[in-house]
């Protein structure tokens, strides 16, 4: 595993973009005492990893260099007294997106919108941005979900934009962001204490709505009763 005294132990993440950017984190043994004894010292395949951080001997966080197609190479530290490779490979992968769903969600925000394609889950880091807003990452499994930030102004075409490390994606297909639903009326205003009556919500927009529920509260109750139901553009049920 090595030809000299130093080890290394464990790399990860284990694959990242074309592009580089990836902070890959080096686990081993006597790495070096002085940093800069690894400073332009390490090398992914033939390609340089800019040394980020550094703990003396036992850990070392650089950032990948860029490569022109995929490809799996070892990880390799070397100094004046030597050189230590990796067990373990780092992989380059390609990173591509297809699609979102929804395509359009309200003004307010709080839209979970998924973006499938592949290697999404890949590197180091990643982010998702809808026009010039943020959009929170809260899964990276088969694809990427992320809630979208409230917008100051509803607009019919926001790109999305996937950066996985180095690497910038845009979608071809836009999210809109459109106005919040509006609550214009509601059938029946009376029902029986036991329930069971239907119940239809009129207004505006509820097709922004990612996951209708209509929540009818008992004055009475210490927990509100809270009902799933199907909804159209304009209309509610329950």
């Amino acid at each position: 595993m090595s030809d000299y005294y130093g080890f290394l132990f464990q790399i990860h993440p284990r694959s990242g973009p074309l592009e580089g950017g990836t902070l890959l984190t080096i686990e081993g043994r006597n790495l070096g005492l002085h940093r800069n004894e690894v400073t332009g010292r390490i090398f992914v395949g033939r390609v340089p990893c800019d040394l980020v951080d550094y703990e003396v001997s036992v850990k070392l966080m650089c950032r990948t260099g860029a490569v022109t197609q995929p490809a799996e190479e070892t990880v390799k530290l070397e100094t004046k007294a030597g050189s230590a490779v990796s067990a373990q490979k780092f992989q380059f992968k390609t990173v591509g997106v297809l699609d979102l769903r929804p395509r359009l969600g309200p003004r307010s925000g709080g839209t979970r919108l998924t973006v499938t394609g592949s290697n999404l889950d890949i590197g180091s880091s990643i982010t998702v941005s809808v026009g010039d807003l943020p959009c929170r990452v809260i899964s990276r499994y088969e694809g990427v979900t992320c809630m979208t930030s409230p917008a100051p102004e509803v607009t019919e075409v926001s790109q999305v934009k996937v950066t996985v490390d180095g690497a910038e994606r845009m979608l071809s297909v836009p999210f809109a962001y459109v106005d919040d639903p509006v609550v214009l009326d509601i059938r029946p205003l009376k029902s029986y204490v036991s329930g069971g009556r239907p119940l239809t919500v009129h207004g505006r927009q509820f097709d922004s709505i990612q996951q209708p529920k209509i929540i009818v509260f008992n004055e009475t109750a210490l927990r509100p009763s809270q009902h799933h139901g199907r909804s159209s553009r304009t209309d509610a049920n329950c």
